[in-house]
């Protein structure tokens, strides 16, 4: 049916957006990787991250925001 053709079209996209960010989030640099990884995956604080990671907390939102607008242009093609 149309319905169950909709709900596979739409698993296949979800399959494709998630193999996507792995690709990008492999191209990126250890440590913006690391502080991604801390944050959304493993949902730490800015404050926490600084600590395991040595950093300002500052330093740690900052570098976070340039990990994010990174991957952003990679998954927007405009980066290899």
């Amino acid at each position: 049916s149309s319905a169950a053709s909709d709900v596979y079209k739409r698993q296949a996209d979800a399959a494709v957006q998630r193999t996507n960010l792995a690709k990008a989030m492999a191209t990126l640099p250890t440590r913006y990787r690391e502080l991604l990884f801390l944050k959304y995956d493993n949902g730490y604080s800015e404050r926490e991250i600084a600590v395991m990671c040595s950093m300002t907390e500052a330093n740690v939102k900052k570098t976070v925001q340039r990990a994010k607008k990174k991957l952003e242009s990679i998954l927007n093609g405009q980066e290899a």
